[in-house]
């Protein structure tokens, strides 16, 4: 199960968290960008690199925190893989 952050100060941030738990009940959850590296197997530096990039998309919170789509991130690993092999 990903963490859940908690943003606290403005209505946004409670959107987002909202959002965050609602996207798990559908198994569409976001995960972090530590947790994409881990998923990965790479550095957090490399997951911001592909981001800027645009070859993984991510959203940003209001506190500049990205969410990835784990379904992105799986096509991603796909892919990655099949350039590899």
């Amino acid at each position: 199960m990903p963490r859940l952050c908690l943003f606290f100060g403005n209505s946004i941030g409670y959107k987002v968290a909202s959002i965050m738990q609602e996207t798990t009940k559908n198994d569409n959850d976001y995960l972090l960008t530590t947790d994409v590296a881990l998923e990965l197997k790479a550095s957090s530096g490399s997951v911001l690199n592909w981001e800027r990039q645009g070859l993984l998309r991510a959203l940003k919170t209001p506190s500049g925190v990205r969410l990835f789509k784990r379904q992105d991130v799986e096509k991603f690993k796909r892919e990655r893989q099949g350039k590899r092999s």
